[in-house]
């Protein structure tokens, strides 16, 4: 039976659980417009982390890859000694020209499990909660040119581990989990901000039903009519009772003219653990950078690895 205090799946664990271990980072992105090789990036990423090993232990942080270098934003910093949790003084930007891993304002409140996302210049980050599990509503924009964090409007309440996604100088923010009490609830909101329209706050759209936390969002190119967007949610992971967290094996499309969430396909053998990208009208389902199975918008259909059929066979084998 879990205590009263036992912390809902999402929310930062009780101190006592703590280790002296570096956390690995809760969320790696690319930028959508990064140039350099895939074994370019990897070096990137591993000397920036390298390097970060050097300013502490840092818990629940993020990493996002551009040309120029890695961004490490967000999480907490733990003080092993003094069994401490702090906010950080610092994020860092590691810059691959000149091998140097570079302070930079932090993303106020020592903040995880925030919704992240980038357009190639600037980094949004969203909602989220502290180490003590306090339930964040706050919205800022990272420009990178300028390094600065830029305050934006708030949500219309706090929550954590929405899916979002930034175009045409708009967020989009879908999904998430609130925190009641010691509960992660999960819930279907769907939010949009203008950043063109300076007097509009979020504007609600209709919510996604069942809800989900961490879906993917895509906002891309409609694969039959290239001059119009489409609106995808991929994915996500719902709550349970007992504090477990379940796959949502749900492909959804966002029907504008009607207003509404539509069915379009089961994600198979989804686990939490597999990673969800988006290339060429493509939905790719990864799994330690292996691609498992492929979904194609315009003939929605779905093609599956070889590696993927010989674990499906191997473990049909073990019934």
């Amino acid at each position: 039976m879990h205590s009263l205090y036992y912390r809902g799946y999402g929310q930062v664990r009780e101190l006592y659980l703590e280790d002296n271990q570096m956390g690995d980072p809760s969320l790696v992105l690319q930028a959508p417009n990064i140039t350099i090789s895939r074994t370019d990036i990897i070096k990137n990423f591993q000397k920036a982390l390298n390097l970060f090993a050097n300013e502490g232990i840092r818990k629940r942080f993020m990493v996002i890859n551009f040309s120029k270098g890695t961004y490490i934003i967000g999480g907490y910093v733990y003080i092993p000694n003094k069994y401490q949790r702090q906010i950080p003084n610092y994020d860092y930007f590691y810059d691959s020209n000149l091998d140097r891993l570079i302070p930079i304002e932090p993303l106020p409140d020592g903040r995880v499990s925030f919704a992240i996302c980038s357009d190639g210049r600037y980094i949004i980050c969203a909602g989220g909660h502290t180490y003590m599990n306090v339930a964040l509503k706050s919205v800022y924009m990272f420009d990178t040119e300028e390094s600065i964090w830029i305050r934006l409007p708030d949500l219309p309440a706090p929550t954590s581990g929405a899916g979002i996604a930034f175009h045409n100088d708009s967020i989009h923010l879908l999904g998430g989990f609130d925190i009641i009490l010691n509960r992660s609830v999960v819930h279907g909101e769907y939010i949009v901000l203008n950043l063109k329209n300076t007097d509009q706050n979020w504007i609600r759209r209709t919510e996604i039903v069942p809800g989900r936390a961490r879906p993917l969002l895509l906002i891309v190119p409609d694969p039959h009519n290239p001059n119009e967007t489409a609106i995808y949610s991929a994915g996500g992971y719902d709550i349970d009772s007992s504090h477990k967290p379940h796959s949502v094996t749900r492909l959804e499309y966002y029907n504008e003219r009607f207003e509404r969430w539509e069915f379009m396909d089961t994600i198979e053998n989804l686990q939490l653990e597999y990673g969800l990208s988006y290339t060429n009208n493509k939905l790719n389902v990864m799994a330690n950078d292996i691609r498992l199975q492929q979904y194609d918008f315009r003939t929605r259909k779905w093609t599956k690895s070889i590696v993927n059929n010989v674990l499906k066979k191997n473990n049909n084998s073990l019934l």
